[in-house]
């Protein structure tokens, strides 16, 4: 059944993600949250000719680790914060990530808005995301973008990335919100 509504979730995202590559040329993310594990369930790439392949559909990372992880970290309450970081310790060391930087990032996403990942998994590489979240306050995904840390200023994330991105996300929670009133998801 969680396979199954991944499908789903990736198959209503295709084109919004298709829209953000094709607009911002780098690469796409879309993760789903699966207790204290982020499962990347689509990634759609953009026409740059260096790509950021840090994820591909089906892996999994510690919630905390990475963007779109760390969009979904911020998301959930303190509590399960707590829990899935204590859970994957060890793990989110493999991503050069710890409880407390986890919480720090939790901390930053929360003064601007969305998730950033200044090259602290890959070097070189950076990436921004942020929640999709339902009317109903469900947490259902989030959606990043990541390129080379040359296309990822401060300036161009802000000016042009955050708003696609917000974009997206928007059309994607109005998209599932509707399904989920009429209990299709």
């Amino acid at each position: 059944a969680r396979t199954a509504a991944r499908s789903d979730l990736a198959a209503l995202a295709k084109r919004s993600m298709r829209r953000l590559a094709d607009t911002s040329g780098d690469t796409i993310f879309l993760s789903a949250p699966e207790g204290a594990v982020s499962i990347c369930v689509r990634r759609e790439l953009g026409a740059f000719p260096i790509r950021t392949l840090t994820l591909d559909a089906g892996d999994r990372v510690p919630l905390g680790a990475g963007a779109t992880a760390q969009a979904l970290y911020a998301s959930m309450s303190e509590s399960k914060r707590k829990a899935a970081a204590e859970a994957n310790k060890s793990w989110m060391a493999d991503f050069n990530v710890t409880p407390e930087l986890a919480e720090e990032c939790c901390a930053d996403f929360h003064r601007r808005g969305y998730a950033l990942n200044p090259s602290i998994v890959i070097p070189g590489m950076s990436a921004i995301a942020l929640p999709i979240i339902t009317r109903k306050d469900r947490l259902i995904a989030a959606i990043g973008i990541g390129a080379i840390n040359d296309r990822m200023t401060i300036d161009r994330i802000e000016s042009e990335l955050v708003p696609l991105l917000r974009e997206e996300a928007t059309v994607l929670s109005e998209k599932i919100s509707i399904l989920e009133q009429e209990e299709l998801f």
